[in-house]
């Protein structure tokens, strides 16, 4: 097990999905790579504990690591850089996002100058930071390195392996090639495969109106977008706008009109007309989604204006809501 802190920490950094660690300053991501932190993994004798194994007595430990809180942990520590880490854990748990870059690359940084290697669970702990912020390729690619170099350097059934390995999952949303993580030293590039995008099948979409109609030509229509058929649609509005803008919620209002045309002459010729039209005012990607889903919901309309004979007008304001959890 590792120490309370630092597991306090892990959990927060897995836990947090709302908080998305934009972690701008890639210094945060260089200083780790100039640390010169070799992942190799350490071989223990028999009888002896490696760093992050279980001790009941600092005797089980191996070299100069001691037990600590019943885990192997280094003696030579930065009483500063550990200072510096704590602003971190606490700048996290305030959801102070540019306080934990600052904190964190501080941190490491602060060992480098009193010519210490960073700690491991420091490293991975940045490493999981950075999977957070995976719409950026940069920040993605340095979190891939880092958190293999965790995973190749702390015991493989540890609790910190086992984190990084989840946080590396992740990555595979935005090219990981997993294959890489085979291999005993870090590769060159990690981000070199396709990106698999989110779990589609934990997307939901959600119809509301601003019910200003009870026509049941119009709850006819909103139970259609509501449909299995309907819903495919906007999922892959969805699909399209992440691949474009990594956006993890499409929020989309249409304007909706019904009428219905009589054609004195001959009956056979009557028909519906259901119209759904975009917002007004909106440009760049909320305008893409918009013209995305506007043509999902005329697909809709088109079927249900066929099946439709009410004599009626109504216009309303349509609400469709796709993302994990909506």
């Amino acid at each position: 097990m590792i120490s309370s802190a630092i597991s306090s920490v892990i959990s927060s950094v897995l836990r947090s999905s709302a908080a998305l660690l934009l972690l701008t300053a890639v210094g945060a991501c260089d200083s780790a790579e100039r640390s010169g932190e070799q992942a190799t993994v350490v071989q223990s004798p028999p009888g002896e504990s490696t760093e992050f194994e279980s001790c009941a007595s600092t005797a089980d430990c191996v070299g100069n690591l001691r037990c600590l809180n019943a885990q192997c942990a280094s003696k030579v520590r930065s009483r500063l850089g550990d200072f510096h880490a704590a602003r971190g854990r606490k700048a996290l748990a305030e959801g102070d996002l540019s306080g934990v870059a600052t904190a964190y690359n501080e941190a490491i940084t602060t060992y480098e100058k009193e010519s210490l290697s960073p700690p491991l669970e420091l490293l991975c702990e940045q490493g999981m930071a950075l999977a957070k912020a995976r719409e950026d390729e940069k920040l993605a690619e340095a979190a891939a390195r880092i958190l293999h170099k965790c995973v190749l350097a702390v015991p493989p059934s540890s609790t910190i392996a086992m984190a990084a390995m989840d946080s590396l999952a992740t990555l595979g949303e935005v090219g990981l090639d997993g294959e890489l993580l085979a291999r005993s030293e870090p590769a060159d590039l990690y981000l070199t495969g396709e990106s698999s995008g989110p779990d589609m099948s934990k997307l939901r979409v959600q119809v509301s109106s601003d019910g200003k109609s009870t026509k049941s030509s119009f709850n006819g229509f909103v139970e259609a977008l509501r449909s299995d058929e309907n819903k495919a649609r906007f999922q892959a509005c969805w699909q399209e706008s992440w691949k474009q803008h990594k956006a993890e919620m499409l929020d989309v209002s249409v304007e909706v009109s019904y009428r219905f045309h009589w054609d004195p002459d001959d009956e056979s010729r009557d028909r519906a007309e259901i119209k759904v039209s975009e917002m007004p005012g909106l440009s760049g990607s909320a305008k893409e989604a918009s013209e995305c889903v506007q043509a999902a919901a005329s697909e809709a309309a088109l079927a249900v204006a066929k099946k439709t004979r009410q004599d009626t007008r109504w216009k309303s304001k349509i609400r469709i809501q796709i993302g994990e959890g909506s």
